[in-house]
């Protein structure tokens, strides 16, 4: 069993701000190949410079972390979960379109993400293959920027697949691969509603 614990302190001189941010990590060796940890982190960073530009005494925006880990390795197979967690707090908001000398500015922006990571991989089990799979799922909302709601963020989608796959050809010292990308919609704001992005884009396949 192993324990991390550490802490950072910051000062923010455009805000007059000082923030202590702790984060403690506990690793356990469940087998000879496997590993379990929980970790929870507390962060901070200053704005965008887009808002400090017309803004700078807006407080640092928050986020906690809560992680949980499992990792499996051992004969060229690695299998990875992750679930997670995180909460913001104290996001910068305004009431314009854009950030501007006029905009009103304020800290009370908030949010959260969570979702699982799943990983795997494998140059073992087939002669001269090495592939890795992996999925993602992502929930999140925010409440930031200029949001006139809590909703998902035009950046994220939900859902991703990856799968990577390799060939080894001795006789022609090479290599053939193929890989596959799937990625569902990100949130989009439709002018032809009164919903605040409430529309998703089409998948994307590569």
């Amino acid at each position: 069993m192993g324990l991390k614990a550490g802490i950072r302190a910051d000062k923010y001189q455009l805000s007059k701000t000082f923030k202590l941010a702790p984060r403690v990590s506990l690793a356990y060796q469940t087998s000879e190949n496997a590993q379990l940890s929980v970790a929870y982190g507390d962060f901070y960073q200053k704005a965008n410079s887009d808002i400090l530009r017309f803004n700078n005494a807006i407080s640092p925006e928050n986020a906690k972390h809560y992680i949980l880990n499992y990792q499996y390795a051992n004969s060229g197979r690695i299998l990875r979960l992750e679930a997670y967690r995180k909460n913001y707090d104290d996001l910068a908001k305004f009431d314009t379109d854009m950030p501007q000398l006029t905009s009103n500015y304020n800290s009370n922006g908030n949010g959260f993400a969570q979702g699982i990571d799943i990983f795997f991989r494998d140059n073992k089990s087939i002669k001269n293959v090495d592939y890795w799979l992996s999925y993602s799922y992502l929930d999140t909302e925010r409440n930031f920027r200029n949001f006139p709601t809590t909703a998902q963020p035009t950046f994220t989608n939900t859902h991703n697949i990856s799968a990577v796959g390799r060939y080894w050809i001795g006789n022609w010292q090479s290599q053939v691969g193929f890989s596959y990308t799937f990625a569902s919609g990100r949130p989009f704001n439709n002018p032809n509603t009164d919903q605040f992005l409430a529309e998703k884009q089409k998948v994307s396949i590569v």
